[in-house]
């Protein structure tokens, strides 16, 4: 099962099909704009896995997140 998350304030206009998108191992996701090596978390499809939210939680109470919001969180992990 893969998920697509989408933030309330994030319009998409979608130009090409993005079906591939579901098609990806774990996490994908397009480039943030203004940080060109970081992801982009407000549009993002994922595959659920419990080990993958293991770590996160774990990364999260011994490290937390450079700034302070979920995106950071996610750069760090998946990085």
């Amino acid at each position: 099962m893969m998920m697509l998350v989408m933030m309330l304030v994030v319009v998409v206009k979608v130009l090409v099909n993005i079906d591939d998108l579901f098609e990806r191992e774990e996490l994908s996701a397009s480039s943030d704009i203004g940080w060109p090596d970081c992801f982009n978390s407000g549009v993002f499809v994922y595959r659920p896995s419990d080990d993958t939210y293991s770590s996160l939680l774990q990364l999260l109470a011994t490290t937390g997140s450079f700034d302070g919001q979920n995106h950071a969180s996610l750069q760090m992990w998946w990085n």
